[in-house]
């Protein structure tokens, strides 16, 4: 079996590609953005546009289709001048010239535009298309679309993709790793912001959350994730004589993230946090999700079945209260309960193999999770485990979230996390020199957060009372 995977903008992929050429059926990239926008919210390096004939010659040295992206929702009120038409379609067969085999198209009108200027030009309909009907795969297909990607929306109604596969004699790509809700209101809404390289985060209306729209949705009923439709690397074989591609959504992973990724889809096969091999900004509403979890309660089966309203039925509440892990900034209260199952959550998931990134997140959201119960002991205990380990850059969703900190997750931060809050223990229990060293280790590893030094400062001028106090009573 053999997937889609995009590009990241990192170079690494040119080896990437190599290694796992035998799980790889196609590689995708988007059109530069001084020809149109795509489906993904990135910033395109300078050099970019210079290295695709290299990503091209890779493609068809190692047989991988490649496939240029152009889904875009929206081109912006000249995007169907002849002018802009033509620049894009000229610089299309630029590409198909260098070895170019398919481009992934949003707009219908361009599909059968360039079908008919490149005929042997292997058109795919943009999942952002959605296709949810077999009538609208008629369309696409006498439009000159080769493969239709179905809209994820119908993911797990696979008779109805079985239908259009039928209808239409067209091959079908389905998306499997997206992790947008499921019927998202913001769906549309979102894209064509994305299309449009998104506004400034000032001028932005309050309470909108720019790349992350469904957080919103998620402040007020978090039940909504299990909505998500997804496609499990187990549930694969239920899509076999179906589904004829597999697309995996992947331009915003670390290419070591992507390894991890294709690996379980080729494997049918993963036991970790979800948000691992999910992609979607809304997800960062969650610090994690055990899919262990899921699996026992045979997540797939049931959600397979389920058609809405829930009347009553309390399967997602008790998952969720099991398995799932709410970021602590938006949690409506940071009370007792929440932290305990926090615990819970994370000592199951502590008692199966694990790897190094959500290992070391389980003992320090375990840590600070005794924090703020005041347990401090218990806090260094667990906070303490995770030093041995590296901290390897790769857990995704799942980093934890820096305490204090508001510099992106790196070794170095990570680390001055860990020294943070072994210092604010030792602090709270009253080992100052502990503390002060713990601290100091901290602030040398952070990008100077006034926190850390906030607190440091408290612990030396503590430390140097009780030593005052100290010499005044032995006089």
């Amino acid at each position: 079996m053999k997937f889609s995977v995009g590009y990241n903008y990192d170079s690494g992929m040119f080896a990437f590609l190599k290694k796992h050429k035998n799980a790889i059926e196609a590689f995708y990239f988007p059109i530069p953005q001084g020809y149109g926008g795509s489906g993904r919210h990135r910033n395109e390096p300078p050099l970019y546009p210079k290295q695709i004939p290299a990503l091209l010659k890779t493609c068809r040295t190692l047989g991988i289709k490649s496939q240029l992206l152009f889904n875009a929702t929206c081109e912006g009120r000249h995007g169907f001048r002849k002018s802009v038409f033509n620049n894009v379609a000229a610089y299309i067969q630029e590409l198909k010239d260098q070895g170019l085999d398919a481009v992934v198209l949003a707009n219908p009108v361009y599909m059968s535009a360039l079908k008919k200027k490149m005929p042997d030009l292997i058109i795919e309909s943009s999942v952002n298309c959605y296709v949810r009907s077999v009538e609208h795969a008629m369309h696409l297909r006498d439009m000159g679309v080769d493969v239709v990607t179905v809209d994820r929306d119908i993911n797990r109604d696979i008779d109805l993709i079985k239908k259009i596969k039928h209808a239409t004699g067209l091959k079908i790509r389905l998306m499997l790793n997206e992790g947008c809700l499921g019927h998202c209101p913001y769906r549309v809404s979102h894209y064509n912001y994305i299309s449009h390289k998104g506004i400034p985060r000032a001028s932005c209306m309050e309470g909108v959350f720019l790349d992350a729209f469904c957080i919103s949705l998620y402040v007020k009923n978090p039940l909504k994730v299990f909505r998500i439709p997804f496609v499990p690397p187990e549930a694969l074989s239920y899509y076999k004589g179906c589904a004829d591609f597999y697309k995996l959504s992947t331009r915003v992973f670390t290419t070591q993230r992507i390894a991890a990724c294709l690996d379980a889809y080729r494997k049918e096969y993963f036991n970790g946090n979800l948000l691992d091999i999910l992609d979607c900004p809304g997800l960062s509403f969650f610090d994690y999700i055990d899919y262990a979890v899921l699996k026992k309660n045979k997540f797939f089966e049931k959600m397979q079945k389920c058609d809405m309203p829930c009347n009553g039925c309390r399967y997602c509440g008790d998952l969720f209260r099991q398995a799932v892990v709410i970021k602590t900034k938006y949690l409506k209260e940071n009370t007792e309960t929440e932290q305990r199952r926090t615990i819970r959550i994370f000592m199951n998931a502590l008692k199966r193999p694990l790897d190094n990134d959500t290992r070391l997140q389980a003992f320090l959201r375990i840590g600070q999770a005794y924090v703020a119960l005041r347990n401090f002991k218990d806090a260094i205990r667990f906070i303490s485990k995770s030093l041995p380990l590296r901290y390897r850059g790769d857990a995704g969703y799942s980093l934890v979230e820096p305490f204090s900190m508001k510099a992106g997750a790196n070794e170095k931060t990570i680390k001055a996390q860990r020294y943070f809050l072994l210092g604010i223990c030792y602090q709270a229990l009253g080992y100052y020199i502990k503390a002060i060293r713990f601290l100091r280790k901290a602030e040398a590893s952070s990008a100077g957060e006034g926190s850390i030094k906030t607190r440091l400062v408290e612990c030396i001028h503590a430390f140097g009372n009780r030593e005052r106090m100290r010499r005044l009573k032995g006089h």
